[in-house]
């Protein structure tokens, strides 16, 4: 509180929220109900002491008896609309709703109605709004911004309000309209947001949270600017509207805004990051916006851009999302949507989880004061990474080969969930990873182990040649910027053989079933026929990814990684941890009858065996299934002629070939 400033230490919403003032006793005292105030507006007794027959004051009198304010009649109204908002194929004529003795007032610009607005009389054209002229998509909002190819698709945003003596009596009604057939059936099947606010609050130089605005220094483009700005300062109240995949109207209220990331940041079309408080009206966001999981409360969500994607396929992180759900891994939840933004087309987005302790509450059950979030090397989102640097010391000081270390390791570190994220990341060939974009948690409860969430994987994909083991393992080409926790806690886990056996086990089984060439298509086919009817509009709006024709060459390179990686990576595995087979004896004696085929055993991994002759003549086809770990399959030679043959062996994804000699 400053000199001449009057300052509680708490909030109250502007709709309305209940004041309960009571003793040291805890007693209540008196109490106030809630009540809508505009600004400059006060709420109080009319005479001193009196707690009966409250009344509104306009103006206010701060630090003054409320004697000398003017008193307004405290009545209030409700606001009711003739069409409920969404989708239409025609325009229509809105009608509005409400009590008599008050004015009713309203906008179409997104802002919230005053006393100045329209005024309502009778009946509001809804009309579409195809030949609108752009006015937010031609505000630069960063990094490489080019303008709109042609004007995009237009939404009516109405917003209402009921006012009395000057003083508005009602909670603010939003409800945002789209007009025409073809947007109908251009989004059908998908979530649509309409987010609305004044202008200021997003795209004003001195306080616009999406724009360059006065913060932006132009000898620094890359790291300056209002979108760069963090914290509650640089969040703005906006209304949100939800349309579901039938477009119809699933939920809409006040929520905080704020730009979400980091290097994504500076770039035109930016990920949100939305919040529900309450003092906004609504403490969480009510509604289950994931398939795949049952939460149906959320503190916080993104819309993501899908800007970053650096192969501009648009939908490269929500595929790799995809592909691991199975695994032992922790993901952000996805779901694709178009987005609006105060009626102005806002392109493609993606509604994601965000990573942090609400996060970790709903999908692991734990109390979110009491988890420790860790990023990179030991950076303290929530807790301490007092427990991981002890991790961290412990490996680098301790024999991990001998099993009684290796069992304290395990302790404190969840293993299938470490050994199946550093698959995912090599396979993937994340070029951002380790060096940006790690996570790790555990609770804070006894037994608890440090688990990696898998996320942003917008890198990934590119370069099928791509050798990460090489990173780890040689520690060559990386060796000075490798966080330590990703060198130093694989590479001496490699020390032990359980562990190391595990990773090559588990790797393979992934090869060939996670990431089977097949399935993985299979999946960039999905989407691809989700994204393609919509790329045109996208690009029109955001000149990205450059053309419909470029999108479609991206996807055709990720397909060509996906049938390539395995073979690259079966390699690499092959390079580093040798050969998984052995046969004997060999030479052998046909006289023996067979030979010894000792594999090591993989579950859910089928294993097959072909000899040719020098001659590439098949003399042998043999099925062996999915053997079990405690068989040594044979290979039957009696019916073969001495001589050299070539062995084929087919593992999953795995193939190899050998000699072995009948003698």
């Amino acid at each position: 509180r400053g000199p001449g400033e009057l300052h509680g230490n708490f909030k109250i919403s502007s709709d309305g929220e209940p004041i309960l003032l009571s003793d040291l006793n805890g007693q209540l005292v008196d109490h106030i109900q809630p009540i809508i105030l505009e600004e400059d507006v006060s709420y109080g007794s009319l005479m001193d002491g009196q707690t009966e027959d409250r009344v509104l004051f306009n103006p206010a009198s701060p630090d003054a008896s409320n004697e000398l304010g003017t008193p307004v009649a405290n009545e209030t109204d409700t606001l009711s609309f003739s069409r409920e908002a969404g989708f239409y194929e025609f325009g229509f004529t809105l009608d509005i709703s409400s009590e008599e003795g008050f004015e009713t007032r309203y906008t179409l610009d997104s802002s919230e109605p005053t006393a100045s607005s329209l005024q309502y009389v009778d009946g509001i054209e809804i009309i579409d709004l195809k030949d609108e002229q752009d006015v937010l998509a031609l505000i630069n909002t960063g990094f490489q911004w080019e303008p709109p190819h042609s004007p995009g698709e237009k939404a009516t945003v109405v917003k209402v309000a009921s006012f009395h003596q000057g003083v508005r009596r009602s909670a603010v009604a939003t409800a945002t309209y789209f007009i025409s057939e073809r947007l109908v059936q251009r989004y059908q099947g998908l979530p649509v947001i309409a987010l609305s606010s004044d202008d200021d609050s997003l795209f004003s130089d001195n306080r616009g949270i999406y724009v360059p605005g006065d913060t932006y220094i132009e000898t620094e483009a890359r790291t300056t600017g209002n979108y760069q700005l963090k914290g509650r300062d640089w969040e703005r109240e906006i209304h949100m509207e939800f349309f579901d995949d039938s477009h119809q109207k699933a939920f809409g209220h006040q929520v905080g805004a704020r730009i979400h990331g980091k290097s994504s940041r500076k770039y035109p079309q930016k990920t949100l990051r939305l919040y529900a408080r309450e003092e906004y009206g609504q403490s969480n966001f009510e509604y289950r916006f994931f398939e795949d999981t049952s939460i149906d409360e959320f503190k916080r969500i993104l819309l993501r851009s899908p800007w970053t994607d650096f192969g501009r396929t648009m939908f490269r992180d929500v595929l790799c999302t995809e592909l691991v759900k199975e695994m032992d891994m922790d993901i952000m939840a996805a779901r694709m949507c178009i987005v609006f933004i105060n009626g102005e087309y806002w392109g493609i987005h993606n509604i994601r989880e965000r990573i942090d302790e609400h996060y970790l509450s709903q999908n692991h059950n734990v109390d979110p004061d009491s988890v420790n979030l860790i990023s990179l090397s030991g950076e303290e989102e929530e807790g301490t990474a007092i427990d991981f640097k002890e991790l961290l010391n412990y490996v680098q000081t301790s024999d991990l080969s001998q099993q009684e270390a290796y069992e304290e390791v395990l302790d404190e570190l969840d293993m299938d969930n470490f050994i199946d994220y550093f698959i995912a990341q090599l396979y993937f060939a994340n070029f951002d990873w380790p060096f940006v974009n790690i996570r790790y948690w555990k609770s804070q409860a006894d037994e608890a182990r440090w688990r990696w969430i898998f996320h942003d994987c917008d890198r990934c994909m590119l370069e099928h040649e791509f050798d990460h083991l090489d990173n780890f393992i040689q520690q060559t080409s990386l060796l000075e910027t490798e966080p330590e926790w990703a060198t130093i806690l694989f590479n001496e886990l490699l020390d032990n053989d359980g562990f190391r056996n595990e990773f090559v086990q588990r790797f393979i089984f992934h090869l060939s079933t996670t990431f089977q060439a097949d399935r993985v298509l299979s999946k960039i086919d999905q989407l691809e026929d989700i994204y393609e009817p919509l790329m045109a509009e996208h690009n029109n709006r955001w000149n990205y990814p450059g053309s419909v024709n470029f999108w479609q060459a991206s996807v055709d390179e990720m397909r060509a990684f996906v049938i390539r990686r395995p073979a690259v990576m079966t390699q690499q595995l092959l390079d580093y941890f040798g050969k998984r087979y052995s046969i004997y004896p060999n030479p052998v004696a046909q006289s023996r009858g067979f030979v010894n085929l000792d594999m090591e055993y993989t579950e859910g991994v089928d294993a097959a065996v072909q000899l040719f002759s020098t001659m590439g003549e098949l003399v042998l086809d043999l099925d062996l299934g999915e053997f079990s770990s405690d068989e040594h399959p044979r290979i039957p030679i009696d019916k073969l002629n001495p001589g050299l043959y070539i062995v084929r062996i087919e593992y999953g994804v795995l193939l190899f070939y050998d000699k072995m000699i009948i003698e």
